[in-house]
């Protein structure tokens, strides 16, 4: 009977430690699977963000290469500005147009070979100084002192040649225009304008918006004036879209609206037959 009594002891320990194993395995196993699941949940977040923060930080040396040198283009001359876009090293720009800011620091509007038309800080970059010079070495534009186009007989026009009725008011030559597709106006024929140049009237009737300024010589000597751009200017049936123009009333005869100046003319192999009055149109 003891015998019993001892295995009986003995088998109730072998159990009770064999639970306690069972339990400790059972929760060292859970333990086990929430800290896999927490290691898999933290590589999850964790690294792809630790991978994009290394790619960012060892793409930011390379974009700063590719972006040094670059000029930043602004809408207006103002740094404050929204910005356009950036001319990039050794990139050709067409110049447009100059003025100087409020503290006294020259903008230049440009058109990159991107096609971004906007303005550029004076520098001492090497594009920046090219278009300097360019416009200290050019000729104050005269506006209100119309020259004269040259005669063309339009007898022997090329095919393709627009003929444009001309009006005269003493020695000069007015075609009548239409603007943004909507408004009529009168303006002179002048090549020694390297703009286009509408009035004041004209431009408040179209909801121009000013784009910049700039200084153009006049009879009264050199003013400022405001630069505007037309989404269309239509001459007959010659049409040129997005055309940057002063805004300017360079003369008192109401008759008059503006000048029609050499980047619309420019386009064309143009001259006046003074004979039958029209403006002759030929393509180049």
């Amino acid at each position: 009977m003891q015998l019993d009594s001892d295995w009986t002891r003995a088998g109730k320990q072998l159990s009770e430690i064999s639970t306690a194993h069972y339990l400790r395995s059972t929760l060292f196993s859970s333990y086990q699977r929430i800290a896999i699941a927490v290691f898999i949940t933290c590589s999850i977040i964790i690294c792809p963000s630790l991978t994009l923060a290394a790619y960012s930080e060892s793409a930011e040396p390379s974009s700063t290469s590719r972006n040094l040198g670059a000029i930043s283009i602004y809408s207006a001359p103002d740094e404050a500005s929204l910005r356009l876009g950036t001319l990039a090293p050794g990139e050709t720009a067409t110049p447009i147009a100059e003025t100087q800011a409020a503290g006294g620091e020259r903008w230049f509007l440009i058109k990159s070979k991107a096609a971004i038309t906007g303005w550029i800080k004076q520098s001492e970059n090497d594009q920046a100084k090219k278009i300097d010079n360019f416009f200290k070495s050019r000729p104050a534009e005269n506006v209100g002192v119309p020259v004269a186009i040259p005669n063309l007989s339009s007898a022997a026009a090329p095919r393709g040649t627009i003929f444009v009725p001309v009006l005269t008011a003493g020695p000069s030559a007015i075609v009548t225009v239409t603007l943004n597709q909507t408004i009529t106006g009168n303006l002179m024929l002048d090549t020694g304008a390297t703009h286009t140049v509408i009035s004041q009237r004209l431009a408040g009737t179209l909801s121009l918006r000013p784009v910049g300024r700039s200084a153009v010589q006049t009879v009264g000597g050199v003013i400022a004036v405001t630069i505007s751009r037309l989404r269309s200017l239509k001459v007959g049936e010659a049409e040129v879209n997005d055309l940057l123009i002063i805004v300017h009333d360079f003369s008192p005869d109401p008759r008059i609206n503006g000048l029609l100046g050499m980047d619309f003319l420019g386009r064309y192999r143009f001259g006046l037959d003074a004979q039958r009055q029209v403006l002759v149109l030929s393509p180049r």
